[in-house]
């Protein structure tokens, strides 16, 4: 009695079981995949006068930046930057960043970095434009690095 007492319960309570491992309706039974709003370094340009940092999108896709970091290092010697210049950006909705000639770098083996993040992402003026940080100014005796963080999204 007590053997199908038992057998009866578990073919009653059987489905229960095999529900409860279902989950939530509508909800993932694996890991989910990687973020497509991960930020990371899209786009690097560095030396002692480098040129425009760009990031292009893949066609039917926007910028969108998470930061943009501006670092110089000073070599053995004490560096200067030529003159004070402005930073400009392109499809950034006219960004502007000041890099000071005072103060910067001034002794050996010193650095300056400037960071500049977003709390919420800025995405590009137009679907598939390339997004740009201008140049930096001269610099006498040290390298700069410009770096733009982000992603790419529909």
């Amino acid at each position: 009695m007590k053997t199908l007492a038992f057998a009866l319960l578990l073919i009653i309570l059987a489905p229960a079981l095999v529900f409860a491992q279902a989950g939530v309706p509508g909800t993932l039974t694996q890991q989910s995949p990687t973020m497509l709003t991960a930020c990371s370094s899209i786009a690097t340009a560095n030396g002692a006068t480098p040129t425009a940092t760009t990031a292009t999108p893949p066609p039917g896709y926007y910028v969108y930046v998470c930061g943009i970091e501006i670092t110089l290092a000073c070599g053995t010697t004490t560096c200067t930057v030529v003159a004070a210049q402005t930073l400009g950006t392109t499809n950034l909705n006219s960004l502007t960043f000041t890099v000071p000639s005072t103060g910067v770098g001034s002794a050996a083996g010193s650095g300056l970095v400037m960071y500049y993040p977003s709390p919420l992402p800025i995405k590009a003026n137009a679907i598939g434009t390339t997004v740009a940080v201008g140049a930096a100014p001269a610099v006498t005796n040290g390298n700069w690095r410009i770096n733009i963080y982000g992603y790419y999204a529909p």
